[in-house]
């Protein structure tokens, strides 16, 4: 008897449900694989890519860190925009994506996550830093960003300021911040 699960599948038009045989790895298999992962990676990669060749990857990352760790509801994981948006993984020694992050034209940083056991390591940052200058690279002059509170001292750190009030995102103070590039 064959098995079938509910995944996520992305396609030109956004996000719809599709049916995988037992056989095939879903978004949550994958989250949950990349979140018991307690081993510390000392060589990470960089990886800029797209949404269509490495949706699956982003979405698990994604997932583990937004709907298994933070409670945040399923819309988050995917939008419209993804597919026109520059993606950044981060990949441990041993292949395995660990964090992910993507600006989109207009110089909006979102969805940065890294998985619990690679915080602390500056993952994160580098991923920050990477994407402004991918952002000065496509001349865009002005790059921004919601943040959760908590996480604000990483930004101030790479020159972004808080361009507007604290508001309440899936229950976390958010705030928007931005950052001049030219």
């Amino acid at each position: 008897m064959k098995t079938s699960h509910k995944a996520l599948s992305i396609s030109a038009n956004g996000l719809f449900a599709n049916e995988l045989s037992a056989n095939d790895l879903t978004v949550k298999d994958l989250a949950e694989n990349n979140q018991s992962k307690d081993v510390k990676a000392s060589n990470l990669s960089y990886h800029r890519v797209n949404w269509k060749q490495s949706s699956n990857e982003i979405l698990a990352i994604r997932h583990s860190v937004f709907i298994i760790e933070r409670h945040y509801e399923e819309n988050v994981l995917c939008d419209l925009d993804d597919k026109d948006c520059i993606h950044l993984i981060a990949k441990n020694e041993d292949g395995r994506t660990i964090a992910c992050a993507r600006l989109n034209p207009n110089g909006r940083i979102s969805k940065i996550a890294v998985l619990v056991s690679y915080r602390g390591e500056g993952i994160g940052s580098r991923i920050l830093r990477e994407l402004v200058a991918i952002g000065k690279q496509n001349k865009i002059k002005l790059v921004s960003l919601n943040a959760e509170i908590a996480n604000k001292h990483l930004y101030d750190q790479q020159n972004f300021s808080a361009v507007g009030p604290v508001y309440m995102k899936q229950g976390i103070p958010h705030q928007m911040l931005a950052c001049k590039l030219a």
